[in-house]
């Protein structure tokens, strides 16, 4: 169940933060981490640290900076 609630999630925000999905799917963090490592681990989500250039922008994205928490995206 909770692969799908972040599968939909993520298809619908264009990135997010840990503590945004856990808060949204209501599930711990610990959790949530270890389902998003399955998909990171099948190719299906990209975690991108607070360095990581952003694809849209070419710039290091604001709101990784601001947070400090990698960012986690469903590969399209």
């Amino acid at each position: 169940m909770i692969l799908s609630e972040i599968k939909k999630y993520l298809g619908s925000h264009s990135h997010a933060t840990l503590g945004e999905i856990a808060n949204h799917c209501g599930y711990d963090k610990t959790i949530v981490k270890n389902a998003l490592d399955t998909w990171i681990d099948k190719g299906y989500i990209v975690k991108e640290g607070t360095d990581t250039v952003c694809k849209d922008c070419k710039a290091c994205c604001y709101k990784a900076s601001l947070k400090q928490e990698p960012l986690y995206s469903w590969k399209k």
